[in-house]
């Protein structure tokens, strides 16, 4: 059931990223390489060829200005009442990958400059 709903999500920003590209006038390139991503994987997460990680769908939904409460709503997975815990959530996973991508930084091995 959780890769049903996965999947829904990622449909759901799928469609919002397309509106996107339709209401700015700018192709899957352009977009891509606004968010350094490759055409090809642009294209792999917005028709579902391959599952497309929590980070990534968030990345999207930032760009397209979308929010996982909207998107939960769009995919039928949160009723309206609950929009607000959605949110909510979004923000906190948010945290949390800003926290890990700030550890990884301080844990990567320093070069030596010369």
């Amino acid at each position: 059931m959780a890769r049903f709903e996965a999947a829904r999500v990622q449909h759901h920003v799928a469609i919002r990223v397309r509106r996107v590209l339709h209401d700015r006038r700018i192709t899957q390139e352009t977009f891509a390489a606004s968010i350094d991503w490759t055409p090809g994987r642009l294209s792999r997460a917005l028709n579902g060829a391959t599952p497309t990680a929590l980070d990534d769908l968030l990345l999207l939904m930032s760009a397209s200005e979308s929010s996982l409460g909207a998107v939960a709503q769009d995919a039928r997975l949160a009723p309206e009442g609950n929009l607000a815990q959605f949110e909510f959530l979004a923000t906190f996973l948010a945290k949390i990958q800003e926290n890990v991508q700030a550890e990884i930084a301080r844990s990567a091995p320093t070069r030596p400059s010369s």
